[in-house]
């Protein structure tokens, strides 16, 4: 779009299309949020449901007379300067940022939570914690921080904290689940067998036992107090290379860290960590069970069995997604078979998987909670506000 707005006029038409093929638009996207939000009543052509507090909406008026003043769906840069009140960056001090502050933080059955989660970030974010990431700032409050009570400064956000807590380790071992599997297959960008591609991940690990590697070799979880010591952050920091794929021993570590987490969580923690679905779905419960069935086998034998086992519930849950297309029948896989050989099509994803902290982040910019300080984040004008 910024080629387009670089002319001194432009056709709506034009953006609309670069913008979006969608003939309704993001209707679809965020009509739903909107809705829940009481923004809209949630019919067909949306109307306002916000009482006494149309005027919040009153940005949508100046939308209106300008497209009623456009002619033949021409808009210049001048029709746009004159709505600059509109722009994101002020949106905070606008009828429409009291609105959403008010619809985020006051009203709903979220809204608790959203004020308890702002007012983690922002401890989180404060300058004087050292994090390469707002997941790891997240990481290191949560989860790290041995007087974590006494910086909660009350028990719901110290109780929120806890369930946080739970949620950041478990994301520690989804992304090791991911990680598996991508360095697995990662050979099968040419065709081969899955005996050799197993082969292949196994083939670097140490000649010892799976107690030995994924217990008495681990980091330290705790300290003396039974404070929780940032292990995933010291494996991985401990890994050979700087691969965008983990070694396989880094990976296999850093599932055991999360099995041997649930003997340290309890309470909110434990409930947002692992359930007992997790016995049959990769959880850490999971890992466990194999450790403790494997204790005294080779590593290298141990994890070359549950890569197969991988190969064949990667099959089992492509198989239950079959279905007919106007094409004929269609399994949703990368994973192909060639005779007795196989390859993989595209990339796995290996990154970690989002908890969506920069976008929350954003959005409590946007809306004044937050603000930038230099190179740190401090609280906004408007943080008192959603937060007492």
């Amino acid at each position: 779009m910024a080629g387009l707005l670089r002319k001194s006029s432009f056709l709506v038409t034009d953006l609309a299309r670069v913008y979006s093929e969608q003939l309704a638009g993001f209707l679809g996207t965020y009509g739903g949020i909107e809705t829940l939000l009481g923004l809209t009543d949630g019919g067909p052509v949306p109307r306002p449901a916000v009482g006494d507090d149309v005027e919040g909406l009153a940005g949508l008026d100046d939308l209106i007379a300008m497209a009623d003043r456009s002619q033949d769906d021409v808009l210049t840069r001048a029709d746009l300067a004159d709505l600059e009140h509109l722009c994101l960056c002020r949106v905070a001090d606008a009828p429409d940022g009291v609105l959403l502050r008010r619809a985020y933080f006051a009203v709903g059955q979220h809204a608790k939570t959203h004020r308890l989660s702002a007012a983690l970030l922002s401890l989180a974010l404060r300058g004087e914690r050292d994090a390469q990431s707002i997941d790891d700032a997240m990481d290191l409050l949560c989860c790290f921080t041995s007087d974590l009570r006494q910086v909660c400064q009350g028990d719901d956000l110290y109780r929120h904290a806890l369930t946080w807590r739970g949620v950041l380790l478990r994301n520690w071992s989804v992304w090791a689940w991911r990680m598996f599997w991508a360095r697995l297959v990662a050979p099968l960008d040419q065709p081969d067998t899955l005996d050799s591609a197993v082969a292949s991940f196994v083939e670097g690990l140490p000649h010892t036992t799976v107690r030995q590697a994924l217990r008495l070799d681990l980091p330290d979880l705790v300290d003396p107090a039974g404070n929780l010591l940032p292990a995933e952050h010291e494996i991985l920091a401990q890994r050979p290379g700087s691969e965008r794929l983990w070694d396989p021993l880094t990976i296999v570590r850093m599932l055991a860290v999360g099995a041997h987490r649930l003997d340290h969580l309890g309470g909110g923690s434990l409930a947002s960590f692992s359930d007992d679905r997790d016995a049959e779905d990769l959880g850490p419960r999971y890992v466990a069970a194999w450790l403790a069935r494997n204790a005294d086998r080779r590593l290298a034998d141990a994890v070359a069995q549950q890569a197969h086992a991988a190969f064949g519930r990667a099959d089992a849950v492509s198989r239950r997604k079959l279905h007919w297309t106007q094409h004929g029948l269609k399994m949703p896989t990368r994973l192909r078979r060639e005779g007795d050989r196989w390859r993989v099509e595209g990339e796995e994803g290996y990154g970690p998987m989002s908890l969506r902290l920069n976008t929350f982040r954003s959005v409590l910019h946007q809306l004044g909670v937050l603000a930038p300080d230099g190179d740190h984040w401090t609280i906004g004008r408007h943080h008192a506000e959603i937060t007492a």
